[in-house]
């Protein structure tokens, strides 16, 4: 999205010798709009908004994702009514969905019914500490896979927004957020996180 503007719009009347002011107040209105565009949470919300906003004008919106270097279960996962709801949850939070297919791959192989004590699905939410949450994003059931990619998304941008960057939610989404802010605070990043970002660049270069 591109601002558009004219001087003459937002600029009052000058005489002509005060033409350099006019064009000093130019210069600092192109500067906060440009500041205005700038994503607010760099580090940890990093998105191609290109793919996200041309992909509803692509018949073939599975080409996204980077499926060649993916597992079989992923290539069953992505079919184009669930590429097209998935890159939607990405685009309204505004977070990588490169980053996502690399926590769903690390969580649950991209298996929908995948479970691990209390946790189910493709994010692996935990029923115990996340049921009011998926109340109020009014997910049922937590192994449909768009509902706990909702869900899971919903809680990876709740830790995002703390502005501790991409290796502390990651590892909060992990270890709880009191074990990551030892963690964080003693500049430490921990297995789970560091294949993640790591998959994640793997992801963006397979595209």
């Amino acid at each position: 999205m591109a601002f558009r503007f004219s001087g003459r719009n937002f600029l009052p009347e000058t005489k002509k010798e005060d033409g350099i002011i006019k064009k000093i107040l130019t210069l600092l209105f192109i500067c906060c709009a440009a500041f205005m565009m700038l994503p607010t949470k760099v580090e940890a919300k990093i998105i191609d908004t290109t793919i996200l906003e041309e992909h509803e004008e692509n018949s073939n919106i599975t080409q996204y994702i980077p499926l060649d270097i993916l597992s079989e279960n992923a290539t069953k996962l992505f079919t184009p009514e669930f590429t097209e709801q998935f890159l939607e949850i990405c685009r309204e939070y505004n977070i990588d969905y490169l980053l996502v297919i690399a926590l769903i791959e690390m969580e649950s192989e991209f298996d929908p019914d995948a479970v691990n004590g209390t946790h189910y699905g493709l994010c692996q939410i935990s029923g115990k500490w996340h049921s009011e949450r998926a109340k109020e994003l009014g997910v049922d059931d937590l192994y449909d896979p768009i509902g706990n990619v909702l869900v899971g998304v919903d809680y990876l941008n709740e830790l995002l927004g703390k502005d501790k960057g991409v290796t502390y939610a990651l590892m909060a989404y992990r270890l709880g957020e009191g074990e990551a802010k030892n963690k964080y605070a003693e500049g430490k990043s921990i297995p789970y996180s560091d294949k993640i970002e790591a998959r994640m660049k793997e992801l963006k270069n397979a595209l």
